[in-house]
């Protein structure tokens, strides 16, 4: 099956471009890997910074402009997100102009700390109603601060991401990639404010501009993990600017090249082709690798026993040379908390060289219909450190093997 690539290409043929590139610069650009971890398990990896500490540096540092896109933003009294709004509130204050787009849908979910964004010093809020243009809705995690720096990750602008849940995401000090990112930023915000443009009409009055391939050093927090090349890659396939990449073809690249081991890490994952549609890519590569004698791993969250969601997962577990696990983390000595306590990152880790950190959960409906973005990276340091940071949470005694046959009784996760 060969999958529809968008020009220039996949990843791996800009690989020889981006060194060249790099060859010529004494200092690369910095891209640092950011953790969140569920607190009461023994999940922290003292090598990277944690995302609240991140997040604080970056808004603090913001001299003229911070731009977030969020799928939502939820707040709890005495949460470890409050210093960020806190840090958010000060920079309109002292001059920085904060734009906040959310999803339309979520909106009526989450109110409140939009409410407070509306009426502050400094902020434009705006709610995207993606679904009305693609069906789909603003799944994408991002800050990105002065046009020089920028957050995308799994991480949700929600106090359960900073405390209760596993979170992986990046931060990149990159003008040229942040500036792809930004084009995505910039095309939303204006569709949010101009609903009775059309996307296709959008997109025609951009410029044609090829996306960055930078060759990058790759960071956690004060360790150096090695260069990679890196690129950033966006969903939904037919709300990108001309020029940028669309994540699909990438991911299915990874794969079908693969020649040891696969590491795939989601929240959820439609694992079979028939379900998700002629165009769904990825299990007929997972199924041709695992054929061909690569290790496949597969880890996705406990919300996932439910009837629908387990009964494909169990017939993946039957697969020759596929292993699949639940992550379940215990809840929190406080008492339940609603959607909460749940692996949440999204990482795929090719023969510990290549990997993918994004925003968006492995099912059709994230590459065909909602925003997300995410980053490429190949580089076999960069690449070993991703794929240990997925053996931390495999290897821990929050897995359970998914047993094909077994009944299952589905978690709670929700009041």
């Amino acid at each position: 099956m060969t999958p529809p690539i968008r020009c220039p290409g996949p990843f791996r043929a800009w690989l020889p471009l981006a060194l060249v590139l790099a060859a010529c610069r004494s200092n690369l650009p910095a891209v640092e890997l950011v953790e969140s971890f569920p607190a009461e398990t023994s999940l922290d990896q003292p090598d990277l910074r944690e995302t609240q500490t991140v997040w604080l540096e970056a808004i603090g540092s913001a001299r003229t402009s911070i731009d977030l896109a969020q799928f939502y933003f939820s707040d709890a009294p005495g949460s470890r997100l409050r210093p960020v709004i806190d840090a958010l509130l000060a920079a309109g204050r002292r001059g920085v102009a904060v734009r906040v787009l959310a999803d339309a849908g979520f909106e009526r979910t989450y109110p409140e700390t939009l409410a407070e964004f509306r009426s502050a010093p400094g902020f434009e809020v705006r709610s995207y109603d993606l679904r009305a243009r693609t069906g789909g809705a603003l799944h994408m995690k991002l800050i990105s601060i002065d046009g020089e720096r920028a957050f995308i990750g799994s991480q949700n602008f929600d106090h359960r991401s900073l405390e209760h849940i596993c979170e992986l995401g990046v931060y990149l000090n990159s003008r040229d990639l942040v500036a792809d990112i930004d084009r995505i930023f910039e095309l939303d915000w204006y569709l949010a404010g101009h609903p009775e443009v059309s996307l296709e009409q959008a997109l025609a009055e951009r410029p044609y501009r090829i996306g960055q391939v930078e060759r990058v050093r790759v960071t956690g927090a004060g360790r150096d993990f090695g260069t990679a090349t890196a690129r950033c890659v966006f969903s939904p396939k037919q709300a990108i600017p001309r020029g940028l990449y669309w994540d699909l073809p990438d991911l299915w690249d990874a794969i079908e090249h693969s020649e040891r081991s696969l590491r795939i890490a989601a929240l959820s994952m439609q694992p079979e082709a028939d379900a998700g549609g002629a165009e769904w890519l990825l299990p007929p590569a997972i199924l041709a690798a695992a054929a061909r004698g690569v290790r496949v791993q597969v880890l996705v969250a406990d919300w996932n026993k439910r009837p629908g969601r387990v009964e494909p997962l169990q017939r993946l577990a039957e697969v020759k040379n596929v292993e699949v696990r639940f992550a379940v983390i215990p809840e929190s000595s406080r008492g339940f908390q609603p959607f909460s306590r749940v692996a949440h990152s999204k990482l795929l880790v090719a023969d510990e060289r290549l990997a993918w950190i994004g925003t968006g959960n492995l099912s059709p409906d994230y590459f065909y219909e909602s925003r997300n973005a995410g980053l490429l990276l190949q580089g076999e340091g960069p690449g070993r450190r991703l794929a240990a940071q997925f053996d931390a949470l495999w290897n821990s005694p929050y897995t359970e093997a998914v047993v094909p046959g077994a009944s299952y009784t589905p978690r709670r996760h929700r009041d």
